[in-house]
């Protein structure tokens, strides 16, 4: 308790000695003040933990100098000298929190201490309480920055598990997921979805003309053109080796064919560099939609739009089969 510091403001000096003689034993540091503005300047070089104000000063009344404290060092516990006269006064300062309590006068001593050890008392729990709340909130923005963390990684782990490292698409496991997801939801609510089996006609000539490096490369232009050609929904997978898949959520037949058709064209006025060279590749496609093929499981969308693929590959090629 003697870290702490007490300042009194009385304009009777007679009134301060007498304060001081009183509590000259108690355990914290007492600073006087005979003026509203000396109380100022002492609290500017000082910090002051309690400050005790008598009510009727010239110059600048108390109330007047505690709402100034009250604005510049809202930390400090604010208590009033005053007589009974004063009272109604002050009652209200007390209830809306402007004031800690008043003393009256004439000074009781056994009230005096009383009181300003309770203001003490007072200043250190709350310290103590936004010492604590401080230190909740560092620790749910520790938290909050784990579990971001933790967000991060664990997205990052789940893009590892569906992304194709090669093309950055979606994989073959996460095509499966997306299918089940989409054939329960038929199952449902017959809410029809489309997908679609695409691949580069004439791939392995690129491998065995440029070799497998360059058939990469190759593949991982194609997964560009095939983001680029699709709509925002639909989403595109990497399925296995040079064939893609595309997932049209709510969609039908009309809808694939619209799609895959601009695949199609994008394929054949892009052209694809490779060693410097340009190369236009052309691109054939299977169809389907639940509401063609009525799948009885949710790999049946895979197994008809890959029928239909090799069926646009016999057809000659350069074109979409539903």
């Amino acid at each position: 308790m003697t870290d702490f510091n007490v300042l009194f403001v009385d304009d009777e000096p007679f009134t301060l000695r007498a304060i001081e003689r009183l509590l000259r034993r108690q355990p914290y540091s007492k600073y006087l003040a005979e003026s509203a503005h000396e109380a100022l300047e002492i609290m500017a070089e000082t910090p002051i933990h309690v400050i005790v104000s008598d009510m009727k000063m010239p110059e600048m009344d108390g109330l007047t100098l505690l709402n100034i404290v009250k604005e510049k060092y809202p930390d400090t516990v604010r208590l009033a000298l005053s007589a009974f006269t004063h009272t109604a006064q002050l009652l209200p300062c007390i209830n809306t929190g402007h004031l800690f309590k008043f003393i009256a006068k004439p000074l009781e001593p056994i009230d005096l201490k009383a009181s300003i050890l309770q203001a003490i008392e007072y200043y250190s729990l709350s310290s103590r309480k936004n010492d604590l709340v401080e230190h909740l909130i560092d620790k749910n923005r520790l938290l909050e920055e784990a579990l971001e963390s933790k967000r991060e990684v664990e997205y990052k782990l789940r893009r590892m598990v569906d992304t194709d490292r090669l093309t950055g698409l979606y994989n073959n496991h996460h095509l499966h997921e997306t299918l089940q997801k989409e054939f329960t939801q038929w199952k449902k609510t017959t809410k029809n979805c489309a997908g679609l089996a695409v691949a580069p006609d004439y791939f392995r000539k690129i491998n065995e003309t440029y070799g497998y490096d360059t058939g990469d490369i190759f593949l991982c232009s194609f997964a560009e053109l095939l983001m680029t050609s699709v709509r925002g929904k639909d989403m595109c997978f990497r399925s296995w080796g040079k064939v893609f898949f595309v997932v049209l959520p709510d969609s039908g037949i009309q809808d694939a064919l619209e799609v895959a058709c601009k695949i199609i064209a994008a394929a054949e006025y892009i052209p694809f560099q490779i060693e410097g060279k340009q190369i236009t590749m052309s691109v054939s496609i299977g169809a389907t939609a639940y509401s063609v093929c009525g799948p009885s499981r949710w790999s049946d969308l895979i197994n008809h739009a890959e029928i239909n693929l090799h069926s646009a590959k016999d057809r000659g090629r350069n074109q979409v089969v539903a």
